[in-house]
């Protein structure tokens, strides 16, 4: 409720704006000439999300639209099409950890171009790995990268790794 009394959930845009404090006080008209009706949590954390602080805490947009649409205060949120900046509802999902990490985005410093894919010098392979639930598990070492990639996708599908995962970041 007080969310709901602080803020405006555009579903079309997913940006929060500020409403207008009804309540009289000491700073009240002050805060509804400079901020109301304007986007709400706009600044932006080293990890990429949006967030603003509210009466001494922290508070994430996308934490914030999760619990206005539903009302419930969720473990994790990912970010289903792996951009942190992209709060539309329909954007969003409710998740363990575990599931989330199987919705990540390819690592910046990744050089085959598929998550789990890397290239053993020593071999002179291609290799292909997956972490699942904090094992890590070696799938094969091949010689032809297509191989690799092959193998890690079917070993994504058989663990329930979300459709995105490991695609480039944006």
């Amino acid at each position: 409720e007080a969310l709901i009394a602080m803020f405006d959930y555009e579903r079309a845009t997913g940006t929060l704006v500020w409403k207008r404090r009804l309540e009289s006080g000491m700073g009240v008209a002050s805060f509804n000439a400079r901020f109301a009706g304007k986007p709400a949590l706009t600044n932006i954390s080293k990890q990429g999300y949006r967030r603003g602080c509210v009466k001494g805490s922290y508070l994430y947009a996308h934490r914030v639209i999760w619990k206005i649409e539903t009302g419930e205060d969720p473990v994790v949120i990912d970010h289903i099409d792996g951009d942190t900046l992209n709060n539309k509802y329909a954007n969003l999902r409710s998740v363990s950890q575990a599931e989330n990490s199987r919705n990540a985005r390819r690592r910046t410093d990744n050089s085959s171009g598929v998550t789990g894919v890397t290239w053993d010098s020593r071999s002179q392979r291609w290799v292909a790995e997956v972490n699942y639930n904090g094992t890590h598990k070696h799938l094969g070492q091949f010689e032809k990268i297509a191989d690799a990639i092959a193998c890690r996708k079917a070993a994504n599908a058989d663990l329930g790794f979300h459709q995105n995962h490991g695609k480039k970041a944006a």
